[in-house]
């Protein structure tokens, strides 16, 4: 699923996720590479991280991602995708702060770690569209 090119900018997008320039150069590429949509969600996901969820327009961007993820395929989703952290342990009064940019990247692009809690976050496809 992923050629020998796209391994190489996931390689770098995952090392540093909050520089944005990487994804933006991958977002190029792949126009150049006649894969439009994956290029709008990276850019949408540049733009999202720019913005805070009180402005207008982090929920146009959200509404627009939520079209796309459910338009591409799946796991290379996974890869890029930024949802936050849900479904820790309800015995905590504490909310997990982290993003799932944040966390520690695994060998398994569905799998994080976290160095908080020393415990591993998965990433998991909503049963029901939102």
């Amino acid at each position: 699923m992923f050629t020998t090119e796209d391994r190489a900018f996931i390689r770098g997008i995952l090392s540093n996720p909050g520089e944005l320039s990487a994804w933006l150069v991958y977002a190029d590429w792949l126009d150049e590479h006649d894969n439009p949509f994956q290029a709008e969600f990276l850019r949408l996901m540049a733009r999202r991280g720019q913005l805070s969820n009180t402005e207008l327009e982090w929920y146009t961007v959200e509404a627009r991602l939520e079209e796309l993820r459910g338009t591409l395929d799946a796991v290379w989703v996974e890869v890029f995708d930024r949802p936050k952290i849900e479904n820790c342990a309800p015995t905590f009064k504490f909310q997990c702060p982290k993003q799932w940019e944040s966390l520690t990247v695994t060998g398994d692009p569905t799998v994080r770690h976290c160095g908080a809690c020393d415990k591993d976050v998965y990433y998991c496809h909503p049963i029901f569209p939102r």
